[in-house]
C-alpha cells in the first residue's frame, strides 16, 4: 500500500473512530403519526426517522443492540415492528393476538429478547418474543392477582419484571415475589429502571378508553423496595394547552428513559389529538431531567409522543467528511460510500 493510501486510511479510521465516541441518540413514537422521531441527545432537534405504514396507535418502542433494531408495538394493529436502525426500513412484522387490544410497552431483556407489555388484557400480560417462531408467546399471566386491569409498561430490575398496570399499581414478579409495591398508582406507560435501581413509571390519560381514570401529569418514580420518591411533575407550566378547553386535562407523559450520564429523558403526548380535538394542533414534548428532577432542556410544539429510547447516532459531521474527502481527493485516492446518498456510520450506544 502506498504512502498516500495509508494516510488516507488513517484519516477516515480517525474520523470513523471518534464518530464511535458520540452520544446516543433519543428516538421517540409518533402516537398518532406512526411515525419514529429522532432527537439529537444535545440540541433536542427533531427529525423523522421512520414511517411505519398503516400505524393504528404507536405505544412502545426498544432498541436492541444486537439486531441494529428498534422494535415499535403498534396497540390497536396488535403488532410489533422491526425497524433497521441503518435505514429506517421495515424489516419485519410480529403480530400479537390473544391480548385484547394489542401490545404496549416493549423492552429489552436481561436475556436480550424482546418483551411487550399487554394492553387490554383481562388479567395483565407479558409476552416474549420467540426468534425460533417469530411469534410473541405468553410469558407472565398474573393471572387473579391483577385481574380485569391493563399492562401498560414493562422494565427489569435484575431477573424481576416490573409491570406498571392500569388502577391496580405497580407490581414487581420474580425471585423476590414483592407482588404489588405500588398499589395507590395507576399509570399504564412505560416502565425505566436506572443503575441504581431506582424505577421511573410514565402515567397517560386514557379516559377515552377507560373514563375516571388517573391524573396524568406525572413520571412516578420508586426505590426498588417501593419507597415513593418525588415525582417529576410535567404540567401545564412545561406544556401548556395549544387550544382552550382541549380533550384531556393531562399532559400524559408516557414515556420514560434513563440515559447514559443519569439524566431522565421523558416524552409526552400532550393534551389534545387528533381523534378527540379535531384540527386542533398536537402539543407533544420532550424534557430532559437531571438525576436529581432538575429541567435541563425541553422541546415542545411536537406531535404526541409516547415512548422512548436510545439508538444509534449517523457521524461524522459534515464538514470533517468534507475535510476528509479534500485530502483524499487531493491524494488521488477514490473513496465511495452510500446509503440514501450520505456518508454515514453507525455508532455504538454509550
Amino acid at each position: 500500500m502506498t504512502r498516500t493510501k495509508l494516510l488516507a486510511a488513517a484519516l477516515l479510521a480517525f474520523s470513523f473512530g471518534n464518530a464511535s465516541q458520540g452520544r446516543a441518540e433519543i428516538y421517540a413514537t409518533g402516537a398518532f403519526t406512526g411515525e419514529i422521531i429522532r432527537f439529537n441527545s444535545q440540541t433536542l432537534e427533531a427529525t423523522t426517522f421512520a414511517t411505519i405504514p398503516g400505524a393504528n396507535l404507536l405505544s412502545g418502542i426498544t432498541y436492541q443492540a444486537s439486531q441494529n433494531a428498534f422494535y415499535v408495538s403498534d396497540i390497536f394493529g396488535s403488532a410489533v415492528h422491526k425497524v433497521a436502525a441503518d435505514s429506517g426500513e421495515v424489516v419485519q412484522t410480529f403480530s400479537v393476538s390473544g391480548i385484547g387490544f394489542g401490545p404496549s410497552g416493549l423492552t429489552v431483556g436481561p436475556d436480550d429478547r424482546i418483551y411487550a407489555a399487554g394492553l387490554g388484557s383481562t388479567a395483565a400480560s407479558v409476552f416474549v418474543l420467540d426468534t425460533a417462531t417469530s411469534e410473541f408467546m405468553p410469558f407472565l399471566n398474573t393471572g387473579s392477582e391483577i385481574l380485569n386491569s391493563a399492562a401498560g409498561g414493562v422494565g427489569f430490575l435484575g431477573g424481576d419484571v416490573i409491570l406498571s398496570t392500569l388502577g391496580a399499581g405497580v407490581y414487581r414478579f420474580g425471585s423476590t415475589n414483592l407482588g404489588p409495591f405500588a398499589d395507590s398508582f395507576s399509570g399504564v406507560a412505560q416502565v425505566a429502571v436506572d443503575s441504581s435501581g431506582t424505577i421511573h413509571v410514565g402515567s397517560s390519560d386514557l379516559g377515552p378508553l377507560f373514563p375516571g381514570t388517573i391524573e396524568a401529569n406525572h413520571v412516578y418514580r420508586f426505590a426498588s423496595d417501593g419507597t415513593p420518591l418525588a415525582p417529576l411533575v410535567i404540567d401545564e407550566n412545561l406544556l401548556p394547552s395549544p387550544i382552550p378547553n382541549p380533550s384531556s386535562a393531562f399532559t400524559s407523559p408516557a414515556g420514560v428513559l434513563v440515559d447514559a450520564d443519569g439524566n431522565i429523558v421523558v416524552v409526552a403526548l400532550g393534551q389534545t389529538s387528533p381523534g378527540n380535538d379535531p384540527g386542533a394542533p398536537t402539543n407533544g414534548g420532550i424534557f430532559v431531567f437531571d438525576a436529581a428532577g432538575q429541567l435541563l432542556r425541553s422541546s415542545t410544539g411536537l406531535v404526541g409522543l409516547s415512548s422512548v429510547t436510545r439508538g444509534p447516532t449517523a457521524v461524522p459531521e459534515p464538514s470533517s467528511l468534507g475535510l476528509i474527502l479534500c485530502v483524499i481527493t487531493t491524494m488521488g485516492v477514490g473513496v465511495s460510500i452510500r446509503r440514501r446518498g450520505k456518508l454515514t456510520v453507525a455508532s455504538a450506544i454509550v
